[in-house]
């Protein structure tokens, strides 16, 4: 009677043993899939992030072509005797200061 009773005590733990470790392999099973769901969503957050860092990088490369451009025609009026865009540029300043920040900026 003893011996059965053992029987059933070690298999009661067996059993115990097993549901245990079933449980801790679903339970970081699924601790796995949440971490694998918050690297893809820092991975699309970061992949958005430079996506429109890009965008904003061609915006300014854009700006300050047409900036240059803008300088350039303005500096070869300027240069022909023509002091009107200069002179808007200043908007009531010193119209000097704009023809230097343009040649600084078409010569970089």
């Amino acid at each position: 009677m003893e011996d059965a009773l053992h029987k059933s005590v070690q298999i009661l733990i067996a059993a115990a043993c097993v549901v245990t470790i079933a449980a801790g392999s679903i339970w970081l099973m699924d601790r796995k899939k949440q971490a694998e769901a918050i690297a893809a969503k820092e991975a699309a957050d970061k992949a958005r992030v430079e996506a429109t860092l890009a965008v904003l990088e061609r915006q300014n490369r854009s700006r300050m072509n047409a900036e240059i451009d803008a300088c350039r025609a303005d500096l070869e009026a300027y240069d022909s005797g023509s002091i009107i865009a200069f002179v808007q540029r200043a908007k009531g300043g010193d119209m000097l200061a704009e023809v230097n920040k343009c040649r600084d900026l078409v010569n970089r």
